[in-house]
């Protein structure tokens, strides 16, 4: 009898032990998983402007802008975030909606600009 219950006693120990090495893995993922969504997150509004409004069509129709469908307007210097923008936005891709760079000339450091104007 007593031999009986010290293996009853370790095979619920193992499986106790094999339950919490599954709880663990699984913490980890889901941890992996909301480290890399806030990357994300940082990272896009580390370059964007958060704030949206409208583009008034009366703007859109001056020289310059004439935007159309899905654009991220960049200066020269800013391509790399753009792209790394644009990258983090293809995800969220459908049939005719996906965003296209712009080069602009005119100056506005550290400002990338996204149109959606479907």
């Amino acid at each position: 009898m007593g031999t009986t219950a010290m293996t009853d006693f370790e095979e619920r120990r193992v499986k106790v032990e094999e339950a919490r090495l599954e709880l663990d893995r699984a913490f980890s993922v889901v941890t992996t998983a909301l480290i890399s969504f806030a990357a994300i997150i940082f990272s896009v509004v580390q370059y964007v402007d958060s704030s949206k409004r409208a583009l008034p069509v009366s703007i859109n129709l001056r020289q310059g802008y004439r935007v159309a469908g899905y654009e991220i307007r960049y200066e020269g210097s800013e391509l790399l975030r753009a792209e790394e923008v644009r990258r983090r936005l293809d995800r969220f891709d459908a049939p005719g909606r996906a965003f296209h760079l712009v080069p602009v000339s005119n100056r506005t450091p550290n400002y990338l600009s996204v149109f959606v104007c479907p």
